[in-house]
């Protein structure tokens, strides 16, 4: 394994270091384990499949001045904030069962929080104390895989939480009814002040001492890599349906219908219909697809389709994906609920 230290970055860098760590894994043909510098400003990095309008209140975000940011892994918008010590881990060869990927590689973030208390891995989440203290994510570029995650060591969280829109259903599998319930901070679960040097430092120890991890410090070629990717992108047909709930007769051709559920994962489903056939549908959520543009493939191919044909359209499209938060038939299941509800309000 190899040990980078990343040095203070931009949003767009700091959201696209999992490029820049993937890059590093195959050049070098190891593991990479690098740990972030946190940012100086607050941003928010929104899940790959979202839909910023829903999920993120613009109009606040823009009168603060806070940059929201589409990253390339699933889950949901998270704000990062200077009080997180963020992480990147590059993996060339994953575990024989994909479950796995988060137990083994996450080990040296719990062995550091084992120093302060008793972590347990839920999922991708770390939890401390039954709170949500650490959130991971994962993608895969050319073959090597990247776990993002960060470690929130004062929850400040909280206090900017109303620039998100978070739905009651993303609490239901959870004890806790709101983000103020749910997440935590290191320094407020062990009553004193935790800084991201303190982290950084144990992290390294750790990783150099049970890991035998090698530092590598970062070349002119590498950064250069890091600015090509890390450069802002248009985010083309991102929210072309207007914010809808339920069913909503625009005129007596044309519906916009909405539904949403959470499985392992929130998916929502908004769909335009035109003469009975779907005009255009996006379908949007925190859970991830590989290959990541098949969710597309699949919007596309259901243009045109009527709603009872949708349920073979979507199993013949994912049916070779790697589906992170949802099956095949629970996908279909909110189709079938469209269904219903553009019958009875037509």
């Amino acid at each position: 394994m190899r040990l980078v230290q990343l040095p203070e970055a931009d949003p767009y860098h700091m959201t696209f270091a999992t490029r820049l760590v993937a890059m590093l894994a195959k050049k070098l043909q190891d593991n990479i384990f690098a740990l972030m510098t946190p940012t100086k400003k607050p941003f928010i990095s929104v899940g790959y499949h979202e839909e910023i309008s829903r999920v993120i209140n613009l109009k606040l975000t823009n009168e603060l001045g806070i940059q929201v940011i589409r990253r390339d892994t699933g889950g949901g918008a998270v704000i990062i904030t200077p009080n997180q010590q963020g992480y990147r881990i590059g993996i060339n060869e994953l575990p024989s069962r994909i479950q796995d990927i988060y137990s083994t590689f996450l080990s040296p973030v719990l062995e550091l929080l084992k120093e302060y208390g008793n972590p347990q891995l839920r999922g991708q989440d770390i939890l401390f104390n039954g709170k949500k203290i650490s959130g991971n994510g994962a993608v895969t570029y050319d073959n090597v895989t990247c776990i993002t995650g960060s470690i929130i060591l004062k929850n400040d969280i909280v206090e900017l939480s109303n620039l998100l829109n978070i739905p009651s259903e993303k609490f239901k599998d959870k004890i806790a009814k709101s983000i103020q319930e749910w997440v935590t901070g290191l320094s407020e679960e062990i009553g004193r002040e935790v800084t991201p040097e303190e982290i950084r430092e144990k992290l390294r120890r750790i990783l150099i001492t049970k890991y035998n991890a090698v530092p590598y410090e970062l070349s002119e070629e590498d950064m250069k890599y890091w600015d090509k990717v890390s450069i802002p992108e248009d985010d083309p047909g991102v929210d072309r349906l207007s914010y809808v709930e339920g069913c909503f007769k625009v005129t007596s051709r044309v519906f916009l219908c909405n539904e949403e559920r959470k499985f392992r994962k929130m998916v929502n489903v908004t769909v335009r219909l035109v003469d009975d056939k779907i005009d255009d549908v996006v379908i949007s959520g925190d859970y991830f697809v590989e290959p990541r543009g098949i969710i597309k493939v699949l919007e596309s191919s259901l243009k045109g389709k009527s709603l009872q044909d949708a349920k073979l359209m979507i199993r013949d499209v994912l049916k070779d994906s790697k589906i992170y938060g949802f099956s095949i038939d629970e996908l279909s299941s909110l189709f079938d609920d469209i269904l219903k509800k553009y019958l009875q309000y037509k």
